[in-house]
């Protein structure tokens, strides 16, 4: 497996997670869990491999996604 197949998988694992996460916490459904992801700026900070996000667990990621959801701000560079 490569470097960036291993970041790919991370990244996928994340957002699997924080999708599941969101479903629980707030009531969405999966098309609309997702729509939050992919449409917040954490999930642009997520994919910049510089930030390193990948490697946290997706626990401590997906806390700024809800603080995102819930103030319409992420504070992650």
């Amino acid at each position: 497996m490569t470097d960036d197949n291993k970041r790919a998988f991370l990244k996928d694992r994340i957002v699997d997670q924080m999708t599941m996460f969101l479903m629980r916490d707030f009531g969405l459904n999966l098309p609309e869990a997702l729509e939050v992801i992919y449409n917040s700026t954490l999930h642009l900070s997520l994919q910049d491999d510089e930030t390193g996000l990948y490697l946290e667990s997706p626990s401590y990621v997906y806390e700024y996604l809800k603080k995102e959801y819930l103030t319409g701000s992420c504070s992650v560079a």
